[in-house]
């Protein structure tokens, strides 16, 4: 699983994600598969689109301490994980870069959230953003509930990792995919995103226009459908 707080320029908040790990089979790329997602903001849905936040609590922060406290509970339902722990006790270590690097290059979903010729997407970014993490002591992280994908998973730890920095993606559009081939494949569309000059990022003004169209013609409709029955 995947938790973090997040800034995009479609939204903002705290999001944990429940990932399958597996090997593509057409490509054989290893892929991150969403199994759950929990978010207190906007989600983007495959087969709904755009859907509202599904979360009663979503809570992730640190303190000055190095304590992280966490709580998720998806909105009505028992489904989520609440722990404790302390970050203080890591160390930075390498990151096995298959996992990291081509695991956000093939992201997918389960079937119970996508359509079955949805592709997966990928995720692009400088391959320095996860060469390392601090590995963090089992034992230093203290779960208190844990209800996710119970059938899937066992519910007490096996490895920890934290990145202590801001880390920076550029994600496909629903229906767009950017094929990565290596590693070495990523760096080159990094570079090319890093490169553009034209990139605009996502503006609420042509949802207002649409909004203010429909109202428009709405009113036009009613108006021409009133005088088309004053005039019989």
């Amino acid at each position: 699983m995947g938790i973090f707080n997040t800034k995009a320029s479609t939204f903002w908040g705290s999001r944990l994600e429940v990932y399958l790990i597996a090997k593509d089979t057409k490509t054989n790329i290893t892929s991150w598969i969403f199994l759950d997602i929990l978010s207190n903001t906007i989600i983007a849905h495959p087969a709904k689109g755009i859907t509202d936040s599904n979360t009663s609590k979503a809570l992730y922060t640190t303190n000055s301490k190095g304590e992280i406290f966490l709580d998720f509970l998806k909105h009505k339902t028992d489904i989520g994980l609440n722990l404790k722990g302390k970050i203080t006790g890591g160390k930075m270590r390498p990151l096995e870069q298959d996992l990291w690097i081509m695991g956000n290059a093939s992201v997918a979903f389960s079937k119970n959230y996508v359509r079955e010729s949805e592709d997966p997407f990928a995720v692009i970014f400088d391959p320095a953003e996860v060469q390392q993490a601090l590995d963090i002591p089992v034992k230093d992280i203290l779960i208190l509930s844990n209800t996710l994908v119970p059938d899937w998973a066992e519910t007490t730890l096996v490895k920890a990792v934290c990145f202590p920095f801001a880390q920076h993606y550029i994600a496909d559009s629903p229906g767009l995919r950017t094929f990565v081939e290596n590693p070495e494949d990523m760096v080159v569309k990094y570079n090319a995103l890093a490169e553009k000059t034209n990139m605009k990022t996502f503006s609420a003004k042509s949802v207002k226009i649409q909004l203010f169209l429909g109202i428009i013609l709405s009113g036009a409709a009613n108006i021409i459908l009133l005088m088309l029955l004053l005039s019989r």
